[in-house]
This record gives structure tokens, C-alpha cells and sequence, in this order.
């Protein structure tokens, strides 16, 4: 009879020890989504960044002009039209985008995330019209708030665009780490993966070391 009391009692001990690895492995989960919503945050509230100094800082050459390029009508408004492209983006659509494994180097970017950039730059409300042209090899064109044509360096153009994209997809990434850390909900290692994949695709908007092969692909959508 106490053998049988104590086996039990050891068999409790273990399903509580269990219990308490779970809760435990739960918690830190529940810490790193939130250390990376508070680093998420931070970087949405920043006016600026070091792409966009860097940016600013190269002239405007509103008159340069590149003969062999095809010049074609502008006809929307960059600002404007831009945001009515993010803002109209399949939210399910852009998280499945943002969970896949990102595949980043110095020299590519990872295809699926270039469907995002195609839905900001050629989306809906383009309408069929280039919202940006390339002018020469280092500036492009648009059509500013009030209409006039402006021409940029592509890296001040780049990082607009960065920037609104990644107030778009950090708020989705923000909102779904939210229901994982304040629900009494398990996150599961898949979960898990999933949250770090997107936060690591988000960033990866803001990082300067992954500039170079983003201006490529981006520029290339300008053409």
C-alpha cells in the first residue's frame, strides 16, 4: 500500500515537472514575440531610419533625363496610389507571404516577398499606369501630391516604398503575436517558426545589409 502511495506520488511529481517545462517553454515563446512586437514598434515609430538619411543626403536631378530609356506617361500619383495599393492588400495573403522562410542574401531577395512589392507597385489602382519610371541608372521619376513630376535617387524612391510596406506588414505581425501572448492559447513550435519568419521578413525592410538586392528588384519593377 505505500509502495503503491508513493508511485503515485512520483508519477504526480513527474506530470507536474512536465506541466511546468511546458509553461516555461510557453512563457519564453510569449517573451521573444514580444521583445520583437516591442522591436517591431520601435521601428515603426522612428521617423527615419539610416537608408532614408542616406537617402536624403543624394541630390535631386529633376532635370536629368536618360535619352535611351522609354519615357512613358505618368498618370497617378505616386503617394497616393501607393497607399491605396498597401492598404487594399489580401492581409491573409500578405502572412502567408511573410511565414515562408526567408531566403535573404547580399546579392537576392527572396521571391515570395517580391510579391509584395508587385501589389504595392502594380496593383489595382495603377489602373495599368507606371506609378515610377527610371530615369537614368541612379534616379527615377513620379508624380508628386500635387501632381508635378519629381525626379530621385532610387534609393530615397526604395525606401518610401520599404517604409510604407513595412507599416503594413509589422501592424499584421504586431496584431497576430498579440493573439498568441494575451490569449491562454498554446503556441506550438510551428507557431512559433511562423512568428519568427515574419518577423524576420518584416525587418528585413528596414535593414540596410539587404538594400543592395532589394533597389535591383525593386528598380525593376519601374521600368
Amino acid at each position: 500500500m505505500v509502495d503503491e502511495t508513493i508511485k503515485t506520488e512520483l508519477e504526480t511529481i513527474k506530470t507536474e515537472n512536465i506541466e511546468l517545462k511546458v509553461e516555461n517553454a510557453q512563457l519564453k515563446m510569449k517573451i521573444t514575440m514580444l521583445e520583437q512586437m516591442i522591436q517591431l514598434l520601435n521601428n515603426h515609430n522612428s521617423k527615419t531610419d539610416e537608408n532614408l538619411k542616406l537617402s536624403i543626403q543624394a541630390p535631386n536631378m529633376s532635370k536629368t533625363s536618360n535619352s535611351g530609356v522609354k519615357q512613358v506617361v505618368l498618370t497617378k500619383k505616386f503617394d497616393e496610389t501607393l497607399d491605396a495599393n498597401i492598404q487594399d492588400m489580401n492581409e491573409k495573403e500578405i502572412t502567408s507571404i511573410l511565414e515562408v522562410e526567408p531566403s535573404w542574401t547580399k546579392n537576392s531577395v527572396p521571391v515570395t516577398l517580391l510579391e509584395i512589392f508587385d501589389k504595392a507597385l502594380r496593383g489595382p489602382h495603377n489602373e495599368g499606369s507606371h506609378l515610377v519610371q527610371m530615369t537614368t541608372k541612379t534616379h527615377a521619376k513620379y508624380l508628386d501630391n500635387n501632381g508635378e513630376v519629381r525626379t530621385e535617387n532610387i534609393n530615397f524612391i526604395c525606401d518610401i516604398i520599404c517604409q510604407k510596406l513595412y507599416g503594413k506588414c509589422s501592424n499584421i505581425n504586431i496584431e497576430l503575436s498579440k493573439i498568441l501572448t494575451e490569449n491562454d492559447v498554446i503556441i506550438s513550435d510551428i507557431e512559433l517558426n511562423k512568428s519568427e519568419n515574419r518577423y524576420k521578413n518584416v525587418m528585413a525592410l528596414r535593414e540596410l545589409k539587404y538594400k543592395r538586392p532589394l533597389i535591383k528588384e525593386i528598380t525593376s519593377m519601374f521600368q
